[in-house]
This record gives structure tokens, C-alpha cells and sequence, in this order.
């Protein structure tokens, strides 16, 4: 298999990520759009790609049936990355890079000849935007130059991959969403798809901006992985979290140190990562199952459907019964495109 290296929609198939069926290809100018329908013999979904001149679009929403592995080659672009479920494990070499596997955004830098290891678990959801563009292109199109915020030079020029936590607030979770299940038919998702990439650049280097505002706090190996043992207890009890002082001891770390290591590697703090999971479980159990509003809230936590209600409106913009029903007309609105 051959290393995929951001080129056309061709090298998804040379790098044995998905076969050769099922695929769709429009170009217009020097854009490629493709979209990808997953066999039966593959799993289930779709994923979508935009290979433009500036920057590249992955946008997913499947999984496999079995294990996937490949290698990639960044060749000097930056990974912005944007996830809702993504079970997705990365190696520079034979390091396993937690921080990507951990954040449900960042961005990720490495040298242009540096190789990357990638495998899918078989069966997870994979539910995911990536767009990889390089600096020159943020400096001359937005003019931003992201390396005074993230150094990316040096890992560019030779020192190791570097990840840089992005929080995954309102705005972010917002546009990933509209990519994900485009509210548009589908001769029109390229364009949007084109836009989308733009603005959620836009907000990404915008929460950096923020991120780098904040005063640093020395952390150590102990301290990381003890905040990397809060995650996954958090992950392991959403229903119901414990308190910041119980988490702390815990994992055997103070809630200082707590507070601010959360931040600095997954992007959020503690109880906007509890939402973010709790409504992601709420968005999955809204569009698969037939379960209540007060059900659903019970299941992610919510002891009173209208804390939950709240919640979500406030992160997605849209109550549970409206994201329901809007995902239901959008797809009896593309199956009835589909039939035309």
C-alpha cells in the first residue's frame, strides 16, 4: 500500500483506507470533490473529500467492519482536526501521539518527510472533520501567522510532531455539525463544504489565540498522566462525575493542577468536556433511537429534562425535539433527491 499524502481522492484507495467502489467525483476548476459510500463489505456511511489547491477537507461519518491501517505523510500541512466520535490512533514512529487520540480538536505539526501511522478501530463510529492546509497559506489568505502561536516552524524544519489542544467550543461544534449532516442537497455540498472549511480555520486560530493568552503552568509527567487518568475516569462515569475535588483525589493530583492540565491538553475544562460528551451521547441517541427527550436526559446525566434542554440549546442552537426533527427532514429531503 502506498502512503497517503493528501493528494486526490485516488490515494484513499492506493493507501487502502476505503476500495475502489462507490465513489462519486466532481471537479470544477482545480477543486476535486469526492464522496465515498461505504460498502457492505466495509462498513456503513460515507466519507466526503475536498482537494482543493490551498487546503484538503475530510469530512467522515462511518465505520468499518474491520480494522483499517495506513500510513500518512502531512508533507508540511498543518492538521486542523474536529471530532464527535473518533476512535482513530496515531505513531510518529513508535510513539503513540495521545494528545491527538485525546482532544476532539487540535492541530497537529509534523516534519514533511515525517511518516505517521494510523489504524481505525473496526466497528466505532467514526464522526470526524479534518482540514489540512499550510502556514504560508494562513498568512497569505487570512493574514495569520499561526507559528508565533504554536512554533510550527520548528517541527516543520526538523524537531518532533506537535500537537496543540484546541477547545471545541459552541462555534466549532456548530460548523463540524453542518458538515457532518449538511443541511443542503447534494450538488451544492461542495460549495459549502469550501465555505464551512474556511470558517472553522477561522475559529480554530481564533481559540488559539485565546488559548495562548493564558499564562503557562509547569506540569509534569506524573501530573499529565494523572490528568490524562481524570479523562478517562470522566469518559468512564458521565451520568454521574465526580466533583473536582473527589476527581483530584482520585487520580492523586491537586485540583489546581487538575483544573489547568485538563485544559492545557484536551482545549476545555472539565465541565465543558462533561457536556460536550453528554450532549454527543444525546445527539447519537436523538437521531438512532426512538427514546424520549426525558429519557435521553436521564441517560446523559440530566436529572431534569429541562437542564438538559437548556444545555443543548445553548451548545448546538436548536432544542433536542428541533435537532431530531430537522435530521429527519433533511434526510427524507436527500432520499427524495436521491430518487430524482
Amino acid at each position: 500500500m502506498k502512503t497517503f499524502k493528501w493528494g486526490r481522492f485516488s490515494q484513499f484507495v492506493e493507501a487502502g483506507i476505503v476500495n475502489s467502489e462507490n465513489i462519486l467525483i466532481a471537479e470544477s476548476q482545480a477543486i476535486q470533490f469526492a464522496t465515498k459510500t461505504l460498502t457492505p463489505s466495509e462498513g456503513e456511511g460515507r466519507l466526503e473529500y475536498v482537494h482543493a489547491p490551498d487546503f484538503r477537507t475530510i469530512i467522515a461519518d462511518c465505520s468499518f467492519h474491520e480494522r483499517r491501517g495506513y500510513t500518512m505523510a502531512d508533507d508540511g500541512l498543518l492538521r486542523f482536526h474536529f471530532g464527535c466520535d473518533v476512535s482513530i490512533k496515531a505513531w510518529a514512529g513508535e510513539k503513540l501521539l495521545h494528545d491527538v487520540a485525546d482532544n476532539p480538536a487540535g492541530v497537529l505539526a509534523s516534519r514533511p518527510d515525517e511518516i505517521l501511522t494510523e489504524e481505525v478501530s473496526p466497528g466505532e463510529a467514526q464522526r470526524f472533520v479534518t482540514v489540512a492546509c499550510r502556514p504560508e497559506w494562513l498568512r497569505r489568505h487570512f493574514n495569520f501567522d499561526i507559528s508565533e502561536l504554536i512554533g510550527c516552524e520548528g517541527a516543520l524544519a526538523g524537531s518532533s510532531t506537535r500537537h496543540y489542544a484546541i477547545r471545541y467550543g459552541r462555534e466549532l461544534r456548530r460548523i463540524v455539525q453542518d458538515m457532518i449532516a449538511p443541511p443542503v442537497p447534494s450538488q451544492l455540498r461542495p460549495a459549502l463544504f469550501a465555505a464551512k472549511s474556511h470558517e472553522i480555520i477561522i475559529y480554530a486560530l481564533s481559540e488559539l489565540v485565546e488559548a495562548g493568552k493564558q499564562s503557562a503552568y509547569r506540569l509534569t509527567k506524573a501530573d499529565l498522566a494523572a490528568v490524562r487518568r481524570a479523562h478517562d475516569l470522566l469518559q468512564e462515569n458521565l451520568i454521574s462525575t465526580p466533583d473536582l475535588n473527589g476527581l483530584g483525589r482520585q487520580v492523586g493530583i491537586n485540583r489546581t493542577k487538575l483544573s489547568y492540565g485538563f485544559k492545557h491538553l484536551y482545549g476545555m475544562s472539565i465541565s465543558q468536556f462533561v457536556t460536550s460528551q453528554r450532549l454527543d451521547h444525546a445527539c447519537q441517541l436523538l437521531l438512532r433511537t426512538d427514546l424520549s427527550v426525558s429519557q435521553i436526559a436521564a441517560a446523559t446525566g440530566y436529572e431534569h429534562a429541562c437542564n438538559f434542554s437548556t444545555a443543548f440549546k445553548s451548545q448546538l442552537g436548536c432544542s433536542p425535539r428541533d435537532f431530531r426533527n430537522g435530521s429527519m427532514n433533511s434526510k427524507q429531503k436527500n432520499g427524495s433527491n436521491a430518487r430524482r
